[in-house]
């Protein structure tokens, strides 16, 4: 009797730790937009690399504690680390940080949590990831890091990896939501970011001129790609040339209508003069 309660509260024991760790993979990882500007300007290393073979790392061999010796404890069993076999192919940043050591490393680490953002890299891939150098040279790497399959970088994309983003590091891809939005500053480029085909993350570049100031580069396919999925440029209004019946305006007048990215408003401020 005394083993099947045993066994009875082993099990409740096993079933709550797995209900707590499906719950804490699910509610606690949370990365935020960042655009791939923003990421390899952030990053210390920007690399491209196969993913050969992965790794488990359990606690009981980097922590000789002694509660974590006993083989029957369910947190000696789970993984706390994964360390990712690969090869790397090219550096696009960073590579003078490991100085002698960079066509040494075989390894990418990143926690085996979920819950702790950590990687998920399908063997045989191959993947242009961001990454910092942590404990001894090591690289890390996670969920929140600029991680994409290498093949899927389109032109623009590439270009902004090899010339556009090094050279404009000075500019902050920036976005915000909500009524206290004060825009952008001048060393900033308004973004939206998009559920679905975001064009400025596919197309765009944001580039610093002579005078200092950030502005997107506007560029054919950009211009396409808005046009096609209907998004803006950020600052852009729509100019419509038919003005209403009911709304005041003067022989001549023709631009009487804006609107912004959410709804269509009329510029009353521009016919204080009219009684």
């Amino acid at each position: 009797m005394v083993t099947r309660v045993s066994d009875f509260i082993m099990i409740f024991v096993s079933v709550l730790f797995v209900l707590w760790t499906v719950i804490t993979e699910v509610g606690t990882c949370t990365c935020f937009p960042t655009h791939l500007q923003n990421h390899f300007c952030r990053a210390q290393i920007i690399l491209v690399a196969t993913v050969k073979d992965s790794e488990e790392i359990f606690q009981n061999s980097i922590i000789k504690a002694p509660n974590t010796r006993n083989p029957e404890d369910p947190y000696a069993r789970m993984p706390v680390e994964i360390k990712y076999k690969v090869r790397i192919h090219r550096f696009f940043k960073g590579r003078e940080l490991l100085g002698h050591n960079a066509k040494r490393v075989k390894y990418i680490h990143t926690s085996a949590s979920g819950a702790a953002c950590g990687l998920q890299l399908n063997k045989g891939k191959t993947y242009i990831l961001s990454a910092r150098i942590q404990r001894q040279r090591e690289i890390w790497s996670s969920m929140c890091d600029w991680v994409q399959n290498y093949k899927t970088l389109n032109r623009h994309q590439l270009k902004g990896v090899k010339f556009y983003y090094k050279r404009n590091c000075k500019c902050l891809v920036s976005w915000c939501q909500g009524s206290y939005c004060q825009g952008p500053g001048p060393r900033e480029c308004e973004w939206i970011p998009q559920m679905y085909t975001d064009c400025f993350q596919e197309h765009g570049f944001c580039m610093i001129n002579s005078m200092g100031i950030c502005h997107w580069k506007k560029n054919r396919q950009l211009r396409k790609c808005l046009d096609t999925n209907k998004q803006m440029m950020p600052g852009d209004t729509r100019e419509y040339y038919e003005i209403p019946r009911d709304g005041p305006h003067r022989p001549g007048e023709s631009q009487s209508w804006r609107s912004s990215p959410n709804n269509d408003v009329y510029l009353l401020s521009r016919y204080r003069d009219i009684k």
